[in-house]
């Protein structure tokens, strides 16, 4: 995959974690029961979402940086 994929795969993820948290998405999971160590469904579904987004920002980060290392290493490849 190359970057621009991954980053555009990103952003329609926070999109749809968007969606998810405010209000017409978050009507799906408004709820109560079942509880979810102790939390209602609607908090451990919010905090699952967090958690995610963290999760793919970090992935995000790492492939940003392999890019930013091949592109350092062909501008020294060329300059010699």
């Amino acid at each position: 995959m190359n970057l621009a994929t991954i980053r555009i795969l990103t952003g329609l993820f926070l999109f749809l974690c968007l969606f998810f948290s405010v209000w017409p998405g978050l009507q799906l999971i408004n709820r109560v029961y079942p509880l979810v160590f102790g939390l209602p469904f609607v908090m451990a579904a919010l905090t699952t979402v967090f958690l995610l987004i963290g999760c793919v920002l970090f992935i995000l980060e790492i492939f940003e940086n392999r890019a930013g290392h091949r592109q350092i290493e062909n501008t020294t490849q060329d300059e010699n």
